[in-house]
């Protein structure tokens, strides 16, 4: 993850942070004591299990949650459906699941619940605060958001920095080009200063390359957030032994739950399979792509209707 470009207020954000932890494990809980006081969040506060964080919650309203997935008298899925469910003020706090579980099975669960990120144990410093950052920025963003309130100028900077840290970075595209001899090069300007424009490319195993174009219907701050949670979806939740065609048939599932009514995007996803010098691709509604070779171009069908719709 790219570093965020941190004004004070933004550094302030995290320093008046209020973080739910929600577990028993003790060395779990001494870690995040640890880092995150030594990081200056405002208030850290422990429950041990799922029905003490929900009375907790009836009194307090964390800018982010803390939820150890691997203990025993942790019924995780049930906590964050009723966290989901709950009033307006529970269903937008990020949660982030800590665990040291094989996640392939859980992470499908978690999307459908829509956890944010997952951290893994034992846990790096680094992680954690990029954690608290980030999503302590999505979360004063979204709370406004439902509030209907004005963006402000701090509103624009923050949606800015989301978009920021999810693009790809050099060291990913000189990784592209040294373990799998492609070559990535990209222009991204969005016409707005923030829009619902988004790529992105992944490494898979078997000399296969992942690549995904997208678009949101509008553009400003809700849009930006937008990008953010398809972002985290490709990162966390996408089993890509898939073919591209369920990939979009999944996305369109999560995106169809969580986008406003009207909200749409666009997509190409593409997967460049080095070994046998092909791709297999699915578009939504977006306009054709051009594959060209042999002296000539083609033009990839790439039609459908649109995602979340």
């Amino acid at each position: 993850m790219k570093n965020l470009i941190l004004s004070s207020e933004l550094v302030d954000l995290g320093h008046k942070a209020v973080v739910l932890v929600v577990g028993s494990d003790e060395a779990m809980i001494a870690s995040l004591r640890s880092i995150l006081g030594n990081y200056g969040v405002r208030e850290l506060i422990i429950a041990i299990d799922e029905f003490e964080a929900l009375d907790k919650l009836e009194s307090i309203t964390p800018d982010l949650i803390f939820l150890d997935v691997s203990f025993a008298s942790m019924n995780w899925l049930e906590f964050c459906t009723n966290l989901c469910k709950g009033n307006s003020a529970t269903s937008y706090i990020p949660v982030i699941a800590i665990t040291d579980m094989d996640m392939d099975d859980e992470r499908v669960k978690m999307l459908k619940i829509n956890v944010s990120g997952v951290i893994a144990k034992p846990i790096r410093e680094e992680d954690l605060i990029d954690c608290v950052d980030l999503y302590v920025q999505k979360s004063y963003l979204i709370r406004r958001l439902e509030n209907n309130e004005e963006p402000t100028d701090l509103d624009l900077q923050i949606a800015r920095n989301l978009q920021y840290t999810i693009l790809p970075d050099e060291d990913l595209l000189n990784a592209c080009k040294e373990n799998y001899n492609v070559e990535v090069h990209h222009i991204y300007q969005a016409s707005q200063a923030l829009g619902g424009d988004y790529w992105t490319v992944r490494q898979l195993p078997d000399g296969k390359l992942m690549v995904c174009v997208a678009d949101f219907a509008g553009h400003g701050v809700s849009v930006a957030i937008d990008t953010f949670r398809l972002h985290n979806y490709l990162k966390e939740f996408v089993d890509y032994s898939s073919s591209p065609a369920c990939i979009l048939e999944n996305m369109n599932d999560n995106f169809y739950r969580i986008l406003p009514t009207g909200q749409y995007l666009t997509c190409f996803l593409g997967i460049i399979d080095t070994a046998h010098n092909s791709i297999i691709y699915s578009g939504a509604a977006v306009p054709p792509a051009l594959l060209i070779g042999g002296g000539s171009i083609s033009e990839l069908d790439c039609s459908g209707t649109p995602l979340g719709a």
